[in-house]
């Protein structure tokens, strides 16, 4: 969780479906495994992190990480030299990405948080997919969300970012974590031990994923989308940072265009398109007469 980088060794090397003691060919894909490893593989709704190992003798591109029986895996391509068993490596993450993705996912569990506190605690998590782009966030509910219940859930969402509040992270037993009143996502197996995670004033649940240190860090949060997935079952989309921004920034340009499209100030856009439209249907009444 906090290491970026790190040396490490190479223990296993797979290709094709068999275990091989060293590879030379160029942008092949195989499957690495190390001694320890900064790489977050895939799992919780969570992407996998993506980055490069290195030594003197080769340099891989790291395209997707698997947790299987318990082991971290590396897909790599080569991009040079060749890699061995017991070689010395060097492997990084994409660090940028990561931190991405780490907004996106502590941004999931204020957004738990707050649809509990707005619809009612009947609210459960469903589904969830954390990218370095958006985060997906599927919750039990039987009716759309109004838009004074989506506005509610972003101003609790942007006060939980003002409070700059510390994000605290604990192995507690599954049982004594559930009494805390830890929210868990019942479709999955945990172990005995879990990790508890409390972000903002509110929020704690059950969680091996990565998580911003504060609550500041999300610096901001948008609803893009909510939707009906199955009977019961709705789903939001949003965007946090810097794709929140640029999400507020293209429609700031697109109502500027809009505007100068309508030759009307930006204040006077819903008034100047309700009379195109009334003007419109008073043109096609005259018609159909």
């Amino acid at each position: 969780y906090e290491d970026y980088e790190l040396s490490s060794k190479v223990i296993n090397i797979y290709h094709d479906n068999k275990k091989i003691k060293s590879f030379n060919k160029l942008n092949r894909e195989l499957l690495v495994v190390v001694e320890s490893t900064p790489f977050y593989p895939e799992g919780g709704g969570q992407i996998s992190d993506i980055g490069r190992i290195e030594n003197d003798s080769c340099s891989l591109l790291v395209t997707n990480v698997q947790k299987i029986n318990n082991v971290i895996v590396h897909q790599v391509i080569i991009e040079s030299g060749s890699i061995s068993m017991g070689d010395n490596i060097f492997l990084k993450i994409n660090s940028q990405r990561r931190n991405k993705i780490t907004i996106n996912h502590s941004s999931t569990h204020l957004l738990n948080q707050a649809l509990r506190d707005v619809l009612g605690n009947h609210v459960e998590q469903k589904g969830s997919l954390v990218t370095d782009k958006y985060l997906r966030f599927d919750f039990s509910h039987n009716k759309p969300l109004t838009i004074e219940e989506i506005r509610k859930i972003e101003a609790i969402i942007s006060f939980e970012i003002d409070s700059d509040r510390e994000t605290h992270q604990k192995i507690s037993s599954y049982k004594d974590a559930l009494k805390d009143g830890a929210l868990a996502f019942f479709d999955e197996k945990y172990s005995d031990d879990v990790r508890v995670v409390n972000i903002g004033t509110k929020s704690m649940e059950l969680c091996g994923g990565t998580h911003v240190s504060k609550t500041s860090s999300i610096r901001l949060f948008k609803i893009l989308s909510e939707s009906g997935v199955s009977t019961g079952i709705r789903r939001i989309e949003a965007v946090t940072g810097g794709e929140a921004y640029h999400s507020y920034q293209t429609l700031h340009d697109e109502m500027k265009n809009i505007s100068k499209l309508l030759n009307a100030k930006t204040a006077d856009l819903h008034q100047k398109i309700t009379s195109i439209k009334e003007s419109e249907n008073l043109k096609e009444i005259q018609f159909n007469k």
